[in-house]
């Protein structure tokens, strides 16, 4: 005969409940309003930069905000597609255009 043992002493995984599963949802629209402001404050961080100087490159603007690469390059490509933002020029030798569209945008 076999015989089985029993688990007294492992740990259970706690139930999920409904309301549990609201409170995460809370827990990560938190998240994302906020990521919404730094967003926010990194374009406009990267716009009042590259308006001072215009030829600055990716790795300047991360050095001079402490941000990381992806983050440049994400704050840079949603203000061109916001047509706040156009590049004039090659990679190497090229400059940034800072549009004036404060209405629009809200920047």
């Amino acid at each position: 005969m076999l015989l089985m043992r029993s688990r007294k002493g492992a740990k259970k995984e706690p139930k999920r409940s409904r309301k549990g599963a609201e409170e995460e949802l809370k827990r990560s629209q938190k998240g994302a309003k906020k990521e919404l402001n730094n967003g926010i404050e990194r374009k406009r961080a990267v716009l009042d930069i590259l308006g001072e100087k215009p030829e600055m490159t990716q790795v300047q603007l991360m050095e001079g905000l402490d941000l990381t690469r992806r983050q440049i390059q994400k704050a840079i490509k949603e203000l061109q597609e916001e047509g706040s933002l156009i590049r004039e020029g090659s990679n190497r030798n090229g400059r940034w255009i800072v549009v004036n569209l404060e209405n629009e945008t809200g920047y």
